[in-house]
């Protein structure tokens, strides 16, 4: 696979609805994804860590400026990441892929580089339960009735 530009100067983009599978070469690899949006557009990134253990995942302006940024979906237990980001204007962003960096005493760790997946998709609300619902999971779904 070609290495991705990890500045404003990248060739590689995603659209909404769209995914992209790349590599992390090194440890402090970055791959910058452009992504075009509509102002307000909401969006779910959600990043796959094929054979990287920890994916981390920015968004980033058009100049490169932080915006957000995500570690673990559930710090932990799930270390993909995955962000819910609304563009505050139209224009160009890039999702900055990466993977969590080690202090100089885990570098032997391995998991720092590797594959990934990156998907973006137009965001859906959750589901909305009712109160009964809810109780029937707590009393009966979640326990198996115990």
């Amino acid at each position: 696979m070609p290495d991705i530009a990890n500045n404003a100067s990248t060739t590689s983009s995603i659209t909404v609805g769209g995914s992209l599978s790349s590599q992390l070469e090194v440890v402090g690899d970055h791959d910058w994804v452009r992504i075009d949006l509509a102002a307000g557009q909401k969006i779910t990134i959600s990043l796959d860590g094929i054979t990287v253990v920890d994916p981390y995942v920015y968004m980033r302006d058009a100049s490169g400026t932080l915006l957000a940024e995500n570690d673990d979906i559930n710090p932990g237990l799930v270390r993909d990441s995955e962000l819910v980001f609304t563009a505050p204007t139209a224009g160009t962003y890039y999702i900055d892929v990466a993977a969590w960096e080690p202090s100089p005493s885990d570098a032997e760790y391995p998991g720092f580089t590797g594959t990934y997946q990156l998907n973006v998709n137009a965001w859906a609300p959750p589901t909305v339960w009712t109160y009964a619902q809810i109780a029937n999971q707590l009393t009966s779904g979640y326990w198996d009735g115990d």
